[in-house]
């Protein structure tokens, strides 16, 4: 008995320590696509499932922390990060062939990609999956190239949760519609 448990926490512990299939595939991708004389630094890895996901949450409903990050933790299923260093930033033409490598790797995945922006030294792209069953499980996939830095963010999410929230941000920070005078003259 104390075998299996201690091999289900080396488990848990080691599975934590490495990103999930599809994120592993998409840094590999950008490793190879960039990476012409490049060198890269991995700062951090790191998978946080659904159990130690549901600790969290348990967890956090005794701490005082903001309700943006409560709410975050109660939608939050999986979560993914790796954040990497390159030794020299990637040129325009280097972010723009990521971007098509990512795209032909993640879509027949099931991927789709919802935004791409490249600005400068910078290159955003957002893919989402959903099941087509339920709405309430949405894997995102966010990639950040910036400069010399790299972020793969991916995790498995209940968006159901975080639709009146948007909704009350989209409305505190849209503009206010200007009001119109009509003057007559008759």
């Amino acid at each position: 008995m104390v075998v299996v448990g201690c091999s289900g926490l080396l488990f848990v512990f080691f599975g934590c320590l490495r990103l999930g299939a599809d994120a592993r595939a998409v840094r590999d991708v950008v490793f190879e696509t960039v990476s012409r004389d490049r060198s890269w630094h991995r700062r951090i890895e790191l998978s946080i499932g659904v159990i130690p996901m549901f600790v969290a949450r348990q967890v956090t409903s005794f701490v005082d922390i903001p309700d943006e990050a409560r709410l975050c933790l109660r939608s939050a299923r999986k979560l993914e990060v790796g954040v990497y260093e390159v030794r020299s930033a990637v040129d325009a033409l280097g972010r723009a062939a990521m971007l098509r490598e990512i795209d032909s790797l993640l879509n027949p995945r099931g991927w789709e990609r919802v935004v791409a922006v490249v600005d400068g030294e910078e290159a955003v792209c957002v893919f989402v999956q959903g099941d087509g069953e339920s709405a309430s499980s949405l894997a995102l996939c966010v990639i950040v190239l910036n400069g010399e830095e790299l972020v793969i963010a991916s995790g498995r999410v209940d968006p159901e949760p975080l639709i009146p929230f948007a909704s009350e941000q989209i409305r505190r920070h849209r503009p206010a519609p200007r009001a119109v005078a009509m003057h007559f003259s008759g």
